[in-house]
């Protein structure tokens, strides 16, 4: 299965993860894009959960809130 790839703030915002995982079925993989950062890469799992991890570094299952959160505690200041 191929990834979708977002960069964050160009064309995707931390709130948009949740429209992701509505659309996306278990497995579907997204790769968003950080200013800065290593890229995040995350999972689809049941029960509104995702498998976040990072480029290089471990992964772990998140909430799906606890994703949006992770992803706008990277956002850059506008």
């Amino acid at each position: 299965m191929t990834a979708t790839l977002y960069h964050l703030n160009e064309d995707f915002v931390p709130s948009d993860v949740v429209h992701w995982y509505d659309k996306a079925t278990d497995g579907e993989t997204v790769v968003i894009a950080l200013p800065a950062h290593p890229s995040v890469r995350l999972y689809r799992c049941p029960n509104e959960h995702v498998y976040w991890s990072t480029e290089g570094g471990k992964g772990m299952t998140v909430s799906l809130e606890d994703a949006r959160q992770r992803l706008a505690m990277l956002t850059p200041a506008l």
